[in-house]
C-alpha cells in the first residue's frame, strides 16, 4: 500500500544535526580537482531534471 503525505507525521520529528546543513565556501581554481567536483555537480543536476529537458530538445 502506497503512503500518502497525510499519512506521514510531521509532529514531533527530530529536526536534522547540524552538520547536514553547514554550507563550506569553496575556491575553485583551474585544474582537475575542481573540474572534477564541477562536472559531478552538473551531471547530478542534469540526471535529476532529465526528463524536463527531453521535454524542452523535443519541443
Amino acid at each position: 500500500m502506497v503512503k500518502r503525505f497525510k499519512d506521514f507525521m510531521t509532529e514531533n520529528r527530530k529536526p536534522p544535526p547540524p552538520s547536514m546543513s553547514q554550507v563550506v565556501p569553496m575556491q575553485l581554481g583551474d585544474d582537475e580537482a575542481s573540474m572534477r567536483v564541477m562536472m559531478h555537480a552538473a551531471n547530478r543536476v542534469i540526471s535529476r531534471h532529465l526528463v524536463e529537458l527531453k521535454k524542452l530538445a523535443y519541443k
